[in-house]
């Protein structure tokens, strides 16, 4: 899991659920006068979707800051260990694979799945 929180100028509570659909954004204000497309959390929800996680967005809203909530299983070692002999394979702390934890512990992320697994 990671999880991501701010307190920044939060997210109005009619816009929560739609928050990752394509092209939504908040409204601009003299304080927020720069905007992008509304495709970053859209292109975010879909990565998370296509490596079998979820993705949540909270906020009390505007002007509360807001927090983000990434989850992406774990890989199966035997599908590790069974990846094409192509397969990239990256090495990375736990803290990059869940921010949930302080522990340094090595692990073994898949490019292609990108779940990390312990290395043993």
């Amino acid at each position: 899991m990671l999880r991501v929180r701010d307190n920044g100028v939060g997210i109005d509570r009619d816009l929560l659920p739609k928050v990752f659909d394509m092209f939504v954004q908040g409204t601009r204000s003299a304080e927020r006068t720069e905007g992008g497309l509304g495709l970053g959390l859209a292109i975010v929800k879909n990565l998370v979707v296509l490596h079998g996680g979820s993705v949540a967005a909270r906020s009390e809203g505007v002007g509360k800051g807001s927090e983000f909530e990434i989850r992406i299983p774990l890989a199966d070692p035997q599908l590790i260990a069974s990846a094409p002999a192509g397969a990239k394979r990256i090495q990375a702390t736990r803290s990059a694979c869940s921010s949930s934890t302080t522990t340094k512990m090595p692990r073994t992320c898949s490019a292609r799945s990108s779940a990390c697994t312990v290395t043993p």
